[in-house]
């Protein structure tokens, strides 16, 4: 007998309202994936290995930030599977293609995906192997792997691997950082203001030039994390380089929003802000959205 499967919202339980089958979880959120992520490591290069309809979408995405000069690809094919040979594919493929290069990355991604641990690859061989070739270079095992059943999803697990190069050394006292964002977060926002008030000084991979400046990062004293999928960043940090990690979730209620300042504030050690006028401002353009969109439904996701 086949169930049903889709539930009544009121039978729906946290944290898993819908019986576990199979699932695809995408590596794409929005009009953001991977090869967006990945690429705010400056001076760095991505490789992907992976069958060519896959690769259609990575490579449209680098064309389309003009970004095709940081982007490399290896196909893989079907005898592949069953020959014995995909680790040495990998090494090959990769280390043709650095070796004709110009001018050496001085940090690679690279992608495998689903095909390759579904045949039980050894990344871990790969990545040494590499390391060993090009010891000038860094290599960071990265998953476009969105049939997985993993506990942390293809979008969280690439802003994870983002800080993979950072290693442990001497904190800079007042100095710290927004993790796993995307684009810089807004500098008239409460977050930054607070931060600044502080005097601390504020680092984001959003604003890095060089890869120095983003190695430079792993100083930081303090990492802040706001966006669901970038906590495990923030704990990965925290647990490999012993940076301490404050986890702000994102919310839309005026006091959890305030809480979290709070909880922000003791940290830095700072007079928490009177949002008293912050809140009427807000109830104003909600007052006028709402006249603009009347009884229009909206959701607004996490990203």
């Amino acid at each position: 007998m086949i169930k049903e499967s889709g539930i009544n919202i009121t039978k729906a339980a946290f944290p898993a309202p819908f019986e576990s089958g199979l699932e695809y979880n995408p590596p794409t959120r929005g009009v953001w994936n991977i090869v967006h992520t990945g690429m705010l490591i400056p001076e760095s290069r991505q490789i992907f290995v992976c069958a060519q309809g896959c690769l259609r979408g990575v490579i449209l995405t680098a064309a389309e930030m003009n970004a095709m000069n940081r982007m490399s690809w290896v196909t893989v094919s079907e005898q592949d599977l069953y020959d014995g040979t995909m680790e040495q594919d990998v090494i090959d493929g990769v280390r043709d293609i650095i070796n004709r290069l110009e001018e050496k990355s001085k940090c690679v991604l690279i992608f495998l995906s689903c095909v390759h641990l579904f045949a039980g690859c050894d990344f871990k061989m790969i990545i040494d192997e590499l390391s060993a070739l090009f010891p000038q270079v860094h290599f960071i095992d990265c998953y476009m792997t969105p049939t997985m059943r993993k506990s942390i999803s293809p979008d969280s697990l690439m802003r994870k691997q983002l800080y993979e190069p950072l290693e442990k050394c001497e904190k800079k006292p007042k100095t710290a950082a927004i993790i796993g964002c995307d684009r810089a977060t807004d500098e008239a926002s409460e977050l930054v203001k607070i931060i600044n008030s502080a005097g601390f000084e504020l680092l984001d991979i959003t604003k890095c030039k060089t890869y120095e400046e983003y190695l430079s990062m792993a100083e930081s004293s303090l990492n802040i994390t706001y966006i669901p999928t970038a906590k495990p960043s923030g704990e990965e940090l925290e647990k490999r380089l012993g940076t301490k990690h404050l986890y702000l979730p994102l919310c839309y209620g005026y006091d959890e929003i305030e809480k979290n300042y709070s909880r922000l504030c003791t940290q830095l050690g700072v007079k928490m802000p009177d949002f008293s006028a912050d809140r009427e401002a807000a109830d104003k353009a909600l007052a006028n959205a709402l006249e603009i969109v009347e009884n229009m439904p909206i959701a607004v996701d996490y990203t």
